[in-house]
């Protein structure tokens, strides 16, 4: 299936596409996939500067916290949740209040690239959009002191991907070419990165 399923391949991707995500759902949930799945930057590290309250713990100031945001993503799954629920009673009272702050909880397996859990579909309509709080997943990390850079990063790799779908059908690739596996350098690194590009006909 192409990424702009919602568009005909023939035709040319304008700039009003990238930005506007009700225009082209499929692509938006596409790219917002391969971050989720690509888990390039594997963790985020803050130091605490005063006492932090953390489930019941108390941190002393000047205490490195290494959060592995792909880790706490993928286990945030409908399956899960009942696990994520027990901590609640030792939660502070603002995440009791935020919850999951709006995102749902994924509905099916995270080790499977999937585009379409970001799709949510009007059932009177049948329209299709893009849900980008559908579930968790922060390759850019979160909050005040996200990536500055995001906004670029994501508009490269939708014209990106854009691009390469009006040329090629990215077919499945052997199964002993396709798994998640990757090596933590700088940032994460796959051991593998086939594809098997087919032109439209």
């Amino acid at each position: 299936m192409g990424a702009l399923v919602d568009s005909p391949e023939s035709r040319p991707v304008t700039f009003d596409d990238m930005m506007f995500p009700e225009k082209t759902p499929y692509l938006e949930a596409v790219v917002s996939e391969i971050l989720r799945c690509a888990k390039v930057a594997a963790a985020s590290s803050k130091q605490t500067t005063e006492p932090l309250e953390l489930l019941g713990t108390t941190i002393p100031p000047g205490t490195s916290i290494a959060w592995c945001t792909h880790i706490a993503c993928d286990n945030a799954t409908v399956a899960n949740e009942a696990k994520l629920r027990a901590l609640d009673p030792v939660r502070s009272e603002s995440s009791r209040k935020n919850g999951l702050g709006g995102r749902g909880l994924w509905k099916t397996p995270t080790d499977k690239f999937e585009p379409e859990r970001w799709i949510t579909v009007d059932e009177k309509t049948g329209q299709k959009t893009f849900n980008p709080r559908a579930g968790y997943s922060f390759p850019f990390g979160v909050g005040l002191r996200s990536c500055a850079g995001k906004q670029l990063a994501v508009l490269e790799l939708k014209i990106y991907i854009a691009t390469l779908n009006l040329a090629f059908f990215l077919s499945d690739v052997p199964k002993e070419l396709s798994s998640h596996r990757a090596q933590i350098q700088i940032s994460r690194v796959p051991d593998q990165a086939y594809v098997a590009p087919i032109e439209w006909s």
